[in-house]
């Protein structure tokens, strides 16, 4: 799993995209505790930062990804939240709410009306 994180932070965008999936379908298929896993290797920064790119596939990927996340987050929402808002995620979700793609726009206002609603 550090790998994938690694490359999903560092390598050239095409590897980026392939990591962004492979992330996405452990929050998909994966167990809590795989989750989890990847929460503590590292992974919400770069996940993150991949909400900057334009291509709409990768950033439907990565907030579905975010979303799954929180979901299984537990008892653990509150800090993901923080090391969302911390790595200025929040910000890029808040304004991707103006994302021509309607599937967007539907998983960010659920992640923040869920999640951020009183941030």
């Amino acid at each position: 799993m550090p790998l994938i994180i690694n490359l999903l932070g560092k390598a050239d965008f095409p590897t980026q995209k392939e990591a962004a999936w492979a992330v996405s379908n452990v929050t998909i298929s994966g167990r809590p505790d795989q989750v989890e896993q990847m929460v503590n290797c590292g992974v919400i920064r770069p996940f993150c930062a991949l909400l900057d790119c334009k291509d709409p596939q990768i950033i439907q990927v990565v907030l579905d990804g975010i979303n799954n996340i929180l979901k299984m987050a537990g008892a653990g929402v509150e800090s993901i939240c923080t090391q969302i808002e911390e790595c200025g995620g929040l910000d890029k979700i808040e304004q991707l709410q103006n994302h021509d793609n309607e599937e967007i726009y539907k998983l960010t206002y659920e992640i923040i009306d869920t999640y951020f609603k009183y941030v």
